[in-house]
């Protein structure tokens, strides 16, 4: 499950996969993606993920992503979890 909040502004245009539609999308964004959880995961070793990221232009051409990811059972091992990941991109264009 993926909801995406746009801030407005300018848009960039985002390529169809086998997986997602082709569309446009504000520049700064929220986006909160919710993915392999069901009722039965609760009950099993599988690893799951929960991950939130924001993107927004510093400068023309310059890009800066804030991440953060939850891992609940990392590595099928409930012992080694759960794990915060923090995480910062940059993307530079010219």
């Amino acid at each position: 499950m993926r909801q995406v909040w746009g801030f407005g502004g300018e848009q960039e245009q985002i390529e169809g996969s086998q997986l997602q539609l082709a569309e446009k999308q504000d520049i700064s964004r929220l986006t909160l993606t919710v993915g392999r959880m069901s009722v039965t995961d609760q009950f099993d070793n599988l690893e799951n993920i929960v991950e939130t990221y924001y993107n927004f232009e510093v400068l023309k051409g310059l890009n800066v992503s804030l991440d953060y990811q939850l891992v609940v059972d990392p590595a099928y091992n409930r012992d080694r979890g759960p794990i915060n990941i923090f995480m910062a991109r940059f993307h530079l264009q010219y």
